[in-house]
């Protein structure tokens, strides 16, 4: 997420350098700017939703033992989650490790 932020800054200072150049408009150059602010507020949006993941937890001993976990930890995190794949649309899809493992969750 945080290289797509950049990404979204990069195309920015690439706008005001073709409008410095008189590449583009002054009005083309503001829409820009404003479609990419919007992306990068998305973009931190995502990672704060992110951020505050929470998840449950199970009696078993294959699993991190955390009887008061709110929180979804490195350990845990490592333990059940193969990937996390983040769409541009928002949509968050989680790939676990084994599918008895997202069962309990």
């Amino acid at each position: 997420m945080e290289q797509r932020i950049e990404k979204q800054w990069s195309a920015k200072k690439d706008a005001f350098v073709r409008w410095s150049d008189g590449l583009i408009s002054k009005a083309e150059y503001k829409n820009i700017c404003a479609e990419k602010q919007r992306e990068i507020q998305r973009l931190r949006g995502e990672i704060d939703r992110l951020g505050n993941v929470t998840v449950g937890h199970r009696e078993d001993e294959s699993y991190p033992q955390r009887a008061d976990t709110k929180e979804l930890t490195r350990d845990i995190l490592d333990t059940l989650v193969q990937s996390v794949h983040v769409f541009d649309n928002g949509h968050v899809e989680i790939e676990w490790k084994s599918y008895a493992a997202a069962e309990d969750i």
